[in-house]
This record gives structure tokens, C-alpha cells and sequence, in this order.
């Protein structure tokens, strides 16, 4: 899936630029993200990558 919806309806979505209804995803689901430790300045001095599985 994409963003916990079915790849289709995504996709659909994209193609048509048409409402469509969000069907949940099925099966293991995971999340993705990034966390930045930033100094008073902007600039990121500790990056970490997070992957939760389920």
C-alpha cells in the first residue's frame, strides 16, 4: 500500500485527478521516518533514520 491505502486506489487517484474513497491497506505495515536534531543556526546536526515493522 501506500500511505496505509490500497496501491490502486492511489494510483486511480493520480491518474484521474478524481475523488476516490481511501480503502485501508492490508497486510504488515510499517513506518518510515526521519529525525533531525537542529541548532539554533537551521543546520541538522544529528540525523537518524527510524523503520518501526510490524
Amino acid at each position: 500500500g501506500v500511505i496505509g491505502v490500497k496501491r490502486k486506489t492511489i494510483i486511480k487517484k493520480f491518474l484521474t485527478q478524481l475523488p476516490v474513497r481511501h480503502e485501508p491497506a492490508k497486510g504488515k505495515r510499517q513506518l518510515c521516518a526521519v529525525l533531525c536534531a537542529i541548532n539554533p543556526s537551521g543546520r541538522a546536526e544529528k540525523i537518524e533514520r527510524i523503520l518501526i515493522r510490524e
